[in-house]
This record gives C-alpha cells, sequence and structure tokens, in this order.
C-alpha cells in the first residue's frame, strides 16, 4: 500500500529571512515585522495549547482508553495477530 507524502513543514522562523541589529559588531537582535510576528504568535499559541483539549482530558479522565487498550490485548493474546488488520481497520 502506497501512502501519500506529507508536505513539507516550512519553519517561519529560519534566521536568515530576518535583517540583523548588530552593536558593537555583535548581533543583538533580529527586526521581524508585525505580519511575521502575529504568524509567530499563532504558531506559539497552538503550541501552548496543543495538549489542553477538552475532549482528550475527556477520555483520558474516563479511563475508556485504558479500557479499550486492554481489550485489544486479550483479543491478540487469545486469536494471535490478524493477517487481515488492514481491512478490518478499513472496516471500521
Amino acid at each position: 500500500m502506497n501512502f501519500p507524502k506529507r508536505a513539507e513543514s516550512v519553519n517561519p522562523l529560519k534566521s536568515e529571512e530576518f535583517p540583523v541589529i548588530y552593536e558593537q559588531g555583535k548581533a543583538r537582535a533580529y527586526i521581524v515585522d508585525i505580519q511575521k510576528f502575529q504568524e509567530i504568535e499563532l504558531l506559539v499559541d497552538n503550541l501552548i495549547n496543543l495538549r489542553k483539549e477538552d475532549e482528550d482530558a475527556l477520555i483520558r479522565d474516563s479511563g475508556i482508553l485504558d479500557v479499550l487498550i486492554a481489550r485489544a490485548k486479550e483479543e491478540v493474546a487469545e486469536r494471535g495477530r490478524s493477517k487481515c488488520w488492514q481491512e478490518q481497520i478499513d472496516a471500521l
């Protein structure tokens, strides 16, 4: 089975993309325009909130994920590994 390749992510913080302020011959700061700063701010906000989704907390706190994992391990132990796992996943 061939899976499509994921698009490569572009790092918006490449230092060579920003002008540098030098002080006494040493690089001291980068100049960032407002639009680029807002993009960076959005990226950082998304990273900070990456794991704070209510659905994730509900699943974690309910214990249902542990039950599903235990059940799957029991089924594998009883029947052995499925040879048609891709078809079973597609059927879901």
